[in-house]
């Protein structure tokens, strides 16, 4: 139970996110208004990966293959408010390349082997 969600869960994790001053947003043609977390710098993964180290916490209190998850980029994006690249390709490489980091170190811990983990 360490993440309100998935998508800003991993954000936390980033250097660039800003969790304290949200962006208000109308979305989905008016559908719906909210506040939603601001990327207001270069997105940059921390020197330490948070991934590995819940998923070895979760599957050692599981007997079963435990399930762990990622956002992609398209989700990171169509769920925070771009203040700084106002270039979607962009950030859509920045935030990929800080997944990719992720899910290597989740491979490094043994996720997706003998374990049976998926993504």
């Amino acid at each position: 139970m360490r993440r309100e969600n998935y998508i800003h869960y991993h954000c936390r994790h980033l250097a660039g996110f800003d969790f304290n001053e949200l962006e208000h947003r109308v979305l989905r043609d008016g559908a719906y208004e909210t506040d939603l977390p601001a990327i207001r710098g270069k997105i940059l993964s921390p020197s330490k990966n948070y991934s590995a180290h819940d998923y070895l916490a979760s599957q050692g209190v599981s007997s079963q293959p435990v399930k762990f998850t990622l956002p992609g980029p398209l989700t990171i994006m169509d769920t925070t408010a771009d203040c700084f690249y106002y270039d979607r390709p962009k950030l859509n490489a920045d935030l990929a390349e800080t997944i990719n980091k992720e899910v290597l170190a989740l491979v490094d811990a043994g996720c997706f082997g003998s374990c049976g983990c998926w993504m």
